[in-house]
């Protein structure tokens, strides 16, 4: 039982770190096309690929495929978003590549959400015991990031 307790505690941490890295890099996203109608804002950075690796690394024993497959497919649509986006308003060649930044955008929000559902899911699975005193399931709650 301490076993579990300890395994669900690391797991649980290691999925919080996840929420946290996915919620920022999408909230850039979504700041960047909020703005870009309004002003020329510089293009944040994206996600580092050695702090993508690290915090895959913490993850890959404890999560499932489902959440690793859902991870690297979020962080591929960030890059795209980066990668493809016109860098100033002027930049952008028209309505349709504007539009195409905020389908990538759209994208990357479904993706943030999905890792939500599935992070949220494994916590909650009934191989999983939280500690005593501790509701599994709290976890989605305070670290629910991106809209419904």
């Amino acid at each position: 039982m301490a076993h579990d307790a300890r395994l669900w505690e690391a797991r649980s941490r290691i999925s919080e770190d996840l929420l946290r890295f996915v919620g920022t890099y999408s909230a850039l996203v979504s700041d960047r096309i909020t703005l870009f109608n309004v002003v020329d804002p510089d293009l944040p950075a994206e996600p580092p690929v050695d702090q993508r690796m690290r915090l895959r690394a913490k993850f890959e024993a404890l999560a499932s495929d489902a959440v690793r497959d859902a991870f690297d497919e979020w962080f591929k649509a960030v890059s795209d978003f980066f990668l493809s986006s016109p860098k100033t308003l002027r930049d952008a060649r028209g309505r349709s590549e504007l539009e195409e930044m905020r389908d990538r955008g759209r994208r990357v929000e479904s993706l943030q959400n999905s890792i939500g559902e599935l992070v949220r899911a494994e916590l909650t699975t009934p191989r999983d015991v939280a500690p005593s005193g501790t509701d599994a399931g709290s976890l989605g709650g305070p670290l629910r990031l991106g809209r419904r």
